[in-house]
């Protein structure tokens, strides 16, 4: 029952102009996905929230990401100044 939009999908995937064939491959994935949704069943396995923040990666709370090196600090100083700037 899948095969045929299967291979329409891998088709079209193959053939890349995923912009002309955005729609009709969206379709064909929700034709699929409502296919098989009924047979995917959600674990009964309880995740804690401190194992899920280590399941998935997240940012730090506690800092945000600079830079290290003087130069690159320069460069993202100057970034912020002048954004309308063509830099180099």
């Amino acid at each position: 029952m899948l095969m045929p939009w299967l291979d329409e999908l891998v088709t079209l995937s193959v053939a890349g102009d995923f912009v002309r064939d955005y729609l009709r491959m969206q379709a064909l994935w929700f034709q699929i996905a409502y296919v098989i949704a009924p047979h995917i069943k959600v674990s009964p396995v309880h995740i804690s929230p401190s194992q899920r923040a280590h399941i998935r990666p997240t940012l730090p709370r506690d800092r945000r990401f600079v830079p290290l090196r003087v130069q690159a600090r320069r460069a993202a100083g100057l970034l912020r100044e002048n954004p309308a700037k063509r830099w180099s």
